[in-house]
């Protein structure tokens, strides 16, 4: 303690140096910040949604899709399919005795 009654403390060189690095590591934090955003912060480029546009482009698709389910319906209706429901050897194999 000293005359005005306040205590000195005199870190060793171990602290000395700690405390010399954490305030060089700041520093650096500090001119990285301001180096990398000098404005501050760049502002929000948030997008107005354009509602109208999406649902044209759903009604467009479900156009799209019905063309094609027409076209699919009309091949079906229009040509004879036949349809043959067997069993396939090599999956017969691999399910075992219980065909599962």
């Amino acid at each position: 303690m000293n005359e005005q009654g306040q205590w000195i403390v005199t870190p060793d060189p171990f602290t000395r140096r700690l405390l010399v690095a954490l305030a060089v590591l700041m520093a650096v934090l500090a001119v990285e910040l301001w180096v990398v955003s000098p404005g501050g912060t760049a502002p929000a480029m948030a997008q107005i949604p354009n509602a109208g546009g999406q649902r044209q482009e759903l009604v467009q698709e479900a156009k799209r899709t019905n063309q094609l389910l027409e076209r699919i319906a009309a091949c079906l209706e229009s040509k004879r399919i036949k349809v043959s429901v067997g069993t396939d050897e090599k999956q017969t194999k691999r399910a075992g005795p219980s065909g599962r």
